[in-house]
């Protein structure tokens, strides 16, 4: 159980099965048998509007950043790519948001208009967590966000991440093989 405002971790070795749990959460692998319950709802009982409802509530920060931006995309549009799949706000208002989230992950502004590959790894990661804050979630799974970041770069997302924790409340599983 993971509680709104809550960081729960789930840490094991590698080949454990964080990462399986993680994305049978998100939907993108089928369970076998059991239950998946999702913000209160019965995953594996849900078709169409209703499961794209719920992957609305749910952000998700994959391990790589590299592998998880567009790279044809400049920064503006992937962090307001989520915005444009569920039709929320006019692009003033993407843009708009886009501004603000830039602002919480402390990129500059100038970031919107640059490429991924443009950006170092723990600005990319930053990108990578504005992404999965665009649509206001009620549950952020983090699978492994700092393993591709060197150490004195995974203090200052750590420090970050967490101050966006507390500052949007959201309920966060947070998968490591760090403790």
């Amino acid at each position: 159980d993971v509680k709104r405002g809550e960081i729960v971790g789930l840490v094991g070795e590698s080949g454990s099965g964080k990462s399986t749990i993680g994305r049978a959460l998100l939907g993108l692998i089928p369970s076998e048998s059991g239950q998946v319950r999702v913000l209160d709802e019965d995953l594996l009982a849900l078709k169409g509007s209703a499961l794209k409802a719920l992957r609305r509530r749910v952000g998700v920060i994959f391990q790589d950043p590299a592998a998880s931006l567009n790279p044809r995309f400049p920064v503006g549009d992937v962090i307001s790519e989520p915005l444009v799949v569920h039709k929320v706000g006019n692009s003033a208002e993407r843009e708009a948001r886009v501004h603000e989230l830039l602002e919480a992950v402390q990129l500059p502004r100038s970031a919107y208009n640059r490429y991924p590959h443009e950006l170092s790894g723990g600005q990319r990661q930053r990108v990578s967590i504005a992404r999965a804050l665009a649509l206001r979630p009620d549950l952020l799974i983090a699978d492994e966000p700092t393993s591709a970041l060197d150490v004195s770069v995974q203090a200052s997302v750590l420090a970050m991440f967490t101050e966006l924790q507390r500052e949007f409340g959201f309920a966060c599983l947070f998968i490591s093989h760090d403790l």
